[in-house]
Formats: C-alpha cells, structure tokens, sequence
C-alpha cells in the first residue's frame, strides 16, 4: 500500500506527458541473475535525443518508477547517457526519460587529485584508491595485501615503470570518473625497452576500479604479464584459475574488524564468423564465446599473481579489475567476500538487459 500513491502518481504523470503531446522514452533495465546488481549503464543519447526532438544540449531528465528525478552524466563526447541502476536478482526497473530540468545530486564519484605525495588519489561511495604509477594500493585499509600490480613478468619477477609522467582526465562526473595514466619509460629483462598506459575506470556503487593495460615495446608480445596481489603472511589467499581471480582477506589487527581486496582477470567475448550453405543459399553464422586467455597462478615475486601472456601491440588491452572492502560495509567474512567476486566475474557476461518503448 505504502508504493501504491506513488506508482498511481508516475502512471498518472506518464499520461499527463502522452495527453500533452511531450514525448517520453520509457527505459526497461532487467537482471537475469540470481543477486541484485548496482552498475551503471550507457544508454544511446542520438536514440533519446531523435524520439524526443531534443536539440543538442537540451537538458532531459531520467525518472524512476516513482517519478523521482535520477542522477546521470554525459560521456565525453555526449554519445551516451550514463545512469546508476539498482536491480533486485531477476528483477526489472522502469525509468522514463522526457525534456526537463535534470536536478542537482551529489556526487557519488570523487575526482582524481594529486597528492602531496605526488601520487594520485581517486574514489567513489565506497571505495579509496591510490596508485604511484607502479602499484595501485586500496586506501584507507589496514589490509597489508591491499596493493595491486601489474607489469611483464620475466625471470621470476615483475619489471614495471617506477612512476607515471602525467594523467588526463577522461570522464568526470556524478557517476562515473576516468582517467589516462602515462608511465614512465622502463626495461623489462635488462634489455627490451617498453613503455604503459592505463586507463582507469571507476564508478558509483562499485567496489571495483576497471584497469586497463597497454604495453608496447618491441619483443614484449613473447612475454607473459603478472597482476596480482601483494603477498603478506598475515592474511588468508583464495584463488580459482577458472574465474581468474586471486582474493586476499583479513581483520585489521588496530580495529578487529573484515578486511579483503581482490584482483579479477574478466572472461573475453569472442566472436567467431563462419559460413556454410543452406538450402543452396550461402549463409552467416556468429558463435559467441566466453574465454579466458591462457593462465596460470602462482605465489612469486612476493605476490600472488595471474600469468597471462603479454598482448600484441596492436591487439587488445589486458582489462582487470581491483578493489576490496575497509571494514565490514555488509560483508560478514570470507564467504560473503567470495561471493561478491564470483558474481562480479558473473555479471561481465550477462549484461543487464536494456528494452526501449516509445
């Protein structure tokens, strides 16, 4: 009873928009998956902007099935609208979007600054990075593990830049910020020159900041790259090679309370394209696949580390996400950490599902 006004006043409100003739694009979000999900989610801003006869820069605002304002940004080069969505396991969310006056949120994504340090900070609602150019270390934790590499990994250990040269910002805004890192110039083996770059991704309601890895230099796609997670003797490791995950947790011996951060290597889509004849017509057929490169894990270099082979320098990045939890913040241990990495690895391969009505 207590959600019947409010639905009863958005469905009111819809008819009021068709009767007077304003346009609205009703927006479906579904989750497939049995736990409930917050992501957020890019929506064709060309698509909303023709059903609507919005002229460029005109404002729209999004509104949930109570017909309450939501937040949202534009992607850099306004080809999206980006918006923070929370779907109950095998749940669908309604939002409808119109010309109007968005409103004003608070953010939910910090910005990138630069310390005094001279390293570069970076956040969200519930999670605090920091990163030199050579590490990523997750703030604000006693976690001793909590620190990320990645880096070629010859000869037993990993040769990484020793900082980075300069940063551009790509996105930022109230639900979701990036950046470009560019690393200094290093030698991998003591003799092949190389060079990184990263790009980092960090949005509302995650846990995890989406890195990815561009290397190049010549000879390095014969090498294998390690990422992990630094190893220390007081906390617990868990790793499966099928999910690509290693997971370090702990409790904070200054507040006795549940620590954990994690590295995850996502499967990667493949699409193989093949033809064949049917009924004499030849024909296209797509196979798509869920895979994960060659890899190992192993315990070396002070670390716990995924091997993946290095890729080509003209071929993909190498894309993985780290992060973890300072404090209980809803995790009751062990179990229910593992439980967040699995359905994480889960979630990059059933997208939530967006339907489209005019």
């Amino acid at each position: 009873m207590k959600h019947f006004l409010p639905l009863l006043f958005s469905l009111l409100s819809v008819w009021m928009l068709s009767s007077c003739g304003w346009q609205a694009v009703h927006i479906t979000v579904t989750n497939d998956l049995e736990f409930a999900r917050e992501e957020v989610i890019a929506l064709n801003n060309g698509y909303i902007r023709l059903t609507l006869d919005a002229a460029p820069g005109e404002n729209v605002v999004v509104r949930d099935l109570l017909w309450r304002r939501q937040p949202y940004q534009m992607t850099a080069d306004s080809s999206d609208l980006l918006m923070p969505v929370s779907v109950r396991k095998r749940g669908v969310k309604h939002f409808w979007i119109h010309k109007g006056r968005p409103g004003n949120f608070k953010p939910r994504v910090g910005t990138v600054q630069r310390a005094e340090d001279g390293s570069l900070t970076w956040g969200n609602d519930l999670v605090a990075f920091r990163t030199d150019g050579a590490r990523v270390t997750l703030d604000q934790t006693d976690l001793a593990a909590a620190v990320y590499d990645a880096a070629p990994y010859a000869y037993g250990k990993l040769w990484n830049s020793g900082g980075f040269t300069s940063y551009e910002v790509l996105e930022q805004g109230p639900v979701r910020l990036s950046f470009r890192l560019i690393c200094t110039p290093f030698t991998v083996a003591d003799s092949l020159n190389a060079a990184s770059e990263w790009i980092v991704t960090l949005d509302a309601g995650a846990r995890m900041a989406r890195i990815e890895h561009m290397f190049t230099g010549e000879g390095l796609d014969k090498l294998t790259v390690g990422f992990g997670l630094l190893r220390d003797n007081t906390c617990e490791y868990a790793q499966e090679k099928a999910d690509a995950y290693v997971a370090a947790f702990g409790t904070a011996p200054s507040a006795q309370v549940f620590s954990a951060a994690a590295v995850i290597l996502p499967p990667q889509e493949r699409i193989t394209r093949y033809y064949h004849r049917r009924n004499g017509v030849p024909q296209l057929d797509l196979s798509k696949r869920w895979l994960l490169p060659d890899l190992d894990i192993v315990a070396s270099d002070g670390r716990q580390l995924i091997l993946t082979p290095c890729p080509d320098e003209d071929g993909d990045a190498l894309v993985c996400y780290f992060g973890g939890v300072s404090g209980a913040s809803g995790f009751s241990g062990r179990e229910s950490w593992l439980d967040y990495v699995r359905n994480h690895t889960a979630a990059q391969m059933s997208p939530l599902h967006i339907g489209w009505k005019k």
